[in-house]
């Protein structure tokens, strides 16, 4: 009896921590305990809560499907006033809770959840194990028996006391690990989201994140292509440029440090450049979990001109649509000399450009009124 008591705790345990990162795996090991104990069913809740009144229910897995209006009528009606969750809730982790020690007959019979609800879908008796104990919800896991089963017996007890490190240790790991899932996915929907292309490459310029912005523009290369997973540069002095702010930016070269890299655009007609800055990849930046903290650069492409954001400069600055050009250029980390080239237009029609524009911004430098549109414009 003890060997076997032994094996089904190993096999049930092992399914558990399966369940870790495959949730039917999850609930593969709460129906193998449900099976075990003789129950009809089983019911993990997350129930959030920030006072003893304003308890609902987070989240819910269930070993039987009961009708949906039923499980509804449950969460909406019975859950707030289930005496079940009241007397379970001071527990703490891993502290079994048997209703037929704490409930009289009587009791069962007058609450609403024990007398209306459990007997209508054929349930009575029911064992719980609070898993997790959060700041604003608690995880537990409730086994119950058929309306015309005995209360839990002593076997059933040395189970559940056997299961229960194991239940603790892989809901906890679940929950972090589903947690630590979610950010990552919101991370990177908010970084794809993003009209700025960004990659993130390691100290060698393999890739290892792309958002779409920078997908778009690596599928046009222009001085940048992507080779076997690895960024290279249209010239030798740009490529070892970029090779060594990657290596600066993971550290691997004194104090990690940001740097810039200056990228020709053959082909294109304005402008001639464009600009990347690398910077290092924070500990705390979503991407950095993905990547398992291994140090990191993070290359965020310079904002392209387009129509659409020089109408932005226009509108926010109180600039006309050519010192606009202009300030976008000077964003990029280009000069007034490459503006006059690109437009065609005379050194000294760029340079009472330039002043307009210091003028108009209040600016004292060009530099200054670089910082002030990539502010703007999130460069």
């Amino acid at each position: 009896m003890l060997l076997n008591t032994c094996t089904t705790v190993t096999q049930i345990s092992s399914c558990l921590h399966e369940g870790i990162l495959e949730p039917a795996q999850w609930k593969a090991g709460l129906q193998d305990i449900q099976a075990k104990l003789d129950c009809a069913a089983f019911h993990h809740l997350d129930i959030s809560s920030e006072n003893k009144n304003t308890r609902s229910i987070a989240a819910s897995l269930q070993g039987i499907e009961p009708p949906s209006d039923k499980l509804l009528e449950y969460e909406r009606h019975y859950a707030p006033q289930d005496i079940r969750v009241s007397a379970m809730w001071g527990k703490k982790e891993g502290e079994v809770w048997w209703d037929h020690e704490h409930f009289c007959a009587k009791t069962l019979h007058r609450a609403p959840v024990y007398s209306e609800f459990l007997a209508s879908i054929g349930l009575r008796h029911t064992v719980c194990i609070p898993l997790r104990d959060g700041i604003v919800s608690r995880d537990f896991v409730g086994f119950i028996r058929h309306l015309d089963q005995e209360p839990f017996a002593v076997d059933a007890q040395n189970l559940v006391a056997q299961l229960i490190p194991h239940m603790l240790r892989a809901n906890k790991l679940r929950y972090h690990t589903t947690r630590l899932a979610e950010q990552a996915a919101l991370g990177f929907a908010a970084l794809d989201a993003l009209p700025q292309a960004l990659a993130v490459v390691d100290a060698g310029l393999h890739l290892r994140y792309l958002n779409a912005a920078a997908e778009h523009t690596l599928a046009n290369p222009r001085g940048l292509t992507l080779q076997h997973g690895v960024l290279h540069a249209s010239d030798l002095s740009t490529q070892c440029h970029l090779a060594q702010c990657a290596t600066m930016a993971c550290g691997l070269i004194g104090p990690a440090r940001a740097g810039e890299v200056s990228i020709s655009l053959a082909n294109e007609k304005v402008p001639g450049t464009t600009l990347i800055h690398v910077f290092p990849l924070q500990a705390n930046h979503p991407l950095a979990h993905a990547l398992h903290n291994i140090p990191h650069a993070l290359l965020v492409w310079a904002a392209p001109l387009s129509s659409q954001r020089t109408s932005h400069i226009c509108m926010v600055l109180g600039l006309t649509e050519t010192e606009a050009r202009l300030a976008l250029m000077l964003a990029q980390g280009l000069t007034v000399k490459d503006f006059a080239l690109t437009q065609g237009c005379s050194w000294h029609t760029a340079r009472t450009h330039a002043r307009n524009l210091l003028r108009k911004t209040g600016c004292q430098r060009q530099a200054d009124v670089a910082r002030l549109v990539q502010s703007l414009m999130w460069v």
